[in-house]
């Protein structure tokens, strides 16, 4: 009976610690957005040489980014109420500088699944993201899981390349995840 105790209790602690190991969203950065002119798009101007944070370009004097300008809007960190209200805002900034988003590139760990749809459905209903290709954020370590998948699937064009980890005693990982992977 002792023995069942014992080996009942440290069950429990490797279950804890590998719960502990697996908590993608354990410290997780804050939404954040940045801005930058797609210099790949024949309309790049003078005026579209720019680049900012998503708070520079809501608070910055609308003539420092020019108008017409097709941009790159890179969104990282968790995906909660507070950074989807955020897409929102610089969205309709976009819109009213007479932007257009020509790439969305994602690097976020996901979060909360409403928040992604609600991302999604401005994406999908909105003109300035007409076209618009999602794809996860270049380096080997930019991710795209849970309500990221979300967002990632809006796109009218998605591309997602898998990247070997760092470690070369790992496998190879995919960028995305299903829903039960770290469950």
């Amino acid at each position: 009976m002792m023995r069942l105790a014992l080996a009942g209790a440290l069950l429990g602690m490797a279950l804890a610690v590998a719960a502990q190991q697996y908590d993608v969203l354990a410290g997780a950065p804050r939404t954040s957005l940045y801005l930058q002119a797609d210099y790949t798009q024949p309309a790049a101007a003078a005026a579209c040489d720019w680049h900012a944070s998503g708070d520079e370009y809501l608070v910055q004097d609308a003539g420092r980014f020019g108008r017409g300008c097709r941009v790159i809007l890179r969104l990282t960190g968790t995906i909660n109420r507070a950074g989807a209200a955020y897409f929102m805002s610089v969205a309709n900034e976009v819109s009213l500088r007479g932007h257009s988003v020509s790439v969305l590139a994602l690097d976020s760990r996901g979060g909360d699944a409403d928040a992604s749809i609600d991302i999604a459905q401005r994406i999908r209903r909105d003109a300035v993201f007409d076209g618009v290709l999602t794809r996860v954020a270049d380096g080997y370590d930019a991710i795209c899981f849970s309500g990221c998948v979300i967002v990632f699937a809006a796109g009218y064009r998605r591309v997602a390349k898998l990247h070997p980890p760092r470690n070369p005693t790992l496998s190879p990982r995919p960028t995305l995840h299903s829903s039960d992977q770290y469950d």
